[in-house]
């Protein structure tokens, strides 16, 4: 039940940028999201800005929206920043999972980020590494196109896998003492 003396939505948007204005500590938060954003953003030097500006400004206004809703029902205390926590952690993963998506399917963008959300069963990958007699580390990327898949009688067999190099082994020389 919402009482008449709490502000409307307006009136709490009002009420947090006078509180934002006062102190730093929003502004800084702020600004430095915005940065992680620019350099998540998998675009050219143009591009990059928009692009993560766009994504920044967007989980700026859904927080403050989640804030503003959820303040005027709940009362200011530990529950109200629980519920914007939950919330709030909700609606900005599946913001961030929207710009993959949109990223990936309008501009080919963010492959690896995209892809590896989705619940697919084969492409598997893993570093074998390898420590050498005079100290120099070699890693292996190796990928399966396909892993086997338990039949449903229930006996467990093992067929052969087809391991392949992503790419290139890498070799670590180890530091001359």
């Amino acid at each position: 039940m919402i009482l008449a003396s709490q502000p409307t939505f307006f009136g709490a948007v009002k009420a947090f940028f006078e509180v934002a204005l006062v102190s730093p500590w929003p502004a800084t938060l702020f600004m430095i999201s915005l940065a992680g954003y620019y350099y998540l953003a998998d675009y050219p030097k143009p591009w990059r800005l928009v692009a993560g500006a766009l994504h920044g400004v967007a989980q700026g206004l859904l927080l403050l929206m989640t804030i503003c809703v959820l303040g005027r029902w709940l009362p200011q205390t530990w529950t109200l920043i629980l519920a914007v926590g939950v919330v709030g952690g909700v609606l900005s993963a599946t913001l961030l999972g929207l710009y993959f998506l949109l990223s990936l399917n309008l501009f080919g963008k963010h492959w690896n980020e995209a892809f590896s959300a989705l619940r697919i069963e084969d492409y598997k990958c893993f570093l074998r590494m390898r420590i050498g007699a005079n100290g120099d580390l070699t890693i292996f990327p190796i990928g399966l196109k396909t892993v086997p898949r338990e039949p449903r009688s229930g006996l467990l067999r093992n067929p052969p896998l087809r391991p392949h190099l992503i790419e290139k082994p890498v070799l670590i020389r180890r530091a001359s003492a």
